[in-house]
């Protein structure tokens, strides 16, 4: 046991498959038969109460249910835990387990999921003019933070900094995004100048994109509003094109391929960005990673309702 580890956790539908699942059993064979265990263990919170048990985690445990940005935020505040001394060192991430038929079906009616591909691996395109919606995906990701000095001091393996993150909120109801960038932009500048680091220290925006058209679409705008003539100098990327969106899981996904790329001196590129649609007008990394020193990585998340988070990771090797 450790009263000085924490873990954070995000997720978007925690325990809605066993949920949906007991429903039927529910319906099919009757009250009885449904697990008794369901009302706690479907819970947004089960996951980091199972978590913190096996890790002995005494410190600040806490899930975010904040939709896809979830794990980015988790994430952003362990880095401020440990800064204020709080936490000596946290587990911070996510999971998600999205694909249950009602989800898909629900997702399906509101034409979010792709749709016109015969090969499921062609399917999620961020980016590319064919883009015409998200593949869901499933899986977990967490990273351990802790304070710099200490890591080194113990021998760790330093693969990056997390220099800070922000958020914001469009406020135009769960459909519906500022159309302008403007929201996401502020809490961009908010995160870069808190941190001392300007535009042209930007090497790298590991990016939200979900091959949906309006997600791809926002990313676009706030990057170039937050940016200005920067914008179209910063490579940028997205990993769905293999991963697939995990809902909440993704910003912790990102900020481990983000600090990898670090490591390795190399950018993932796009995977099925083909022909950029003519609204992605970026400097879009395709066809193959892009060998380049990454001194600073921006990780985007937007979600539902207007939610926008943000990490800001430094290369602790340049």
């Amino acid at each position: 046991m450790d009263i000085n580890l924490g873990l954070l956790t995000g997720t978007a539908l925690a325990g809605w498959v066993q949920a949906e699942q007991q429903f039927a059993t529910f319906l099919e064979r009757g009250a009885a038969r449904v697990n008794p265990f369901l009302a706690n263990g479907a819970a947004g919170h089960a996951t980091g109460g199972e978590l913190a048990s096996r890790i002995g985690a005494q410190g600040v445990v806490l899930t975010l249910t904040n939709g896809c940005t979830s794990s980015t935020q988790a994430i952003g505040d362990a880095a401020r835990l440990i800064g204020e001394d709080e936490l000596q060192h946290c587990l911070a991430g996510g999971t998600e387990s999205p694909l249950s038929p009602m989800v898909m079906s629900t997702l399906a009616r509101t034409e979010e999921l792709a749709s016109k591909y015969d090969h499921p691996e062609s399917a999620s395109r961020p980016f590319d003019r064919r883009h015409d919606g998200m593949v869901l995906s499933e899986g977990a990701c967490f990273l351990l933070l802790e304070n710099g000095d200490r890591a080194r001091e113990r021998g760790a393996r330093v693969y990056a900094e997390v220099l800070g993150g922000s958020s914001s909120c469009d406020a135009r109801g769960l459909y519906h995004f500022d159309e302008t960038g403007q929201t996401g932009a502020r809490a961009i500048h908010r995160l870069l100048e808190r941190t001392g680091v300007t535009p042209d220290q930007i090497d790298y925006v590991c990016a939200h994109a979900n091959s949906s058209p309006a997600f791809d679409r926002k990313e676009v705008t706030v990057l170039k509003r937050a940016f200005g003539e920067f914008a179209a100098k910063i490579p940028v990327s997205s990993i769905k094109g293999v991963l697939g969106h995990p809902f909440g899981a993704s910003g912790a996904f990102q900020t481990a391929a983000a600090a990898l790329a670090m490591q390795h001196s190399l950018i993932p590129h796009t995977h099925n960005l083909e022909e950029p649609a003519p609204e992605c007008d970026l400097d879009l990394v395709m066809g193959e990673p892009r060998p380049a020193t990454i001194r600073h990585a921006l990780i985007t998340s937007y979600g539902y309702g207007g939610i926008n988070a943000y990490l800001l990771l430094r290369n602790p090797h340049v």
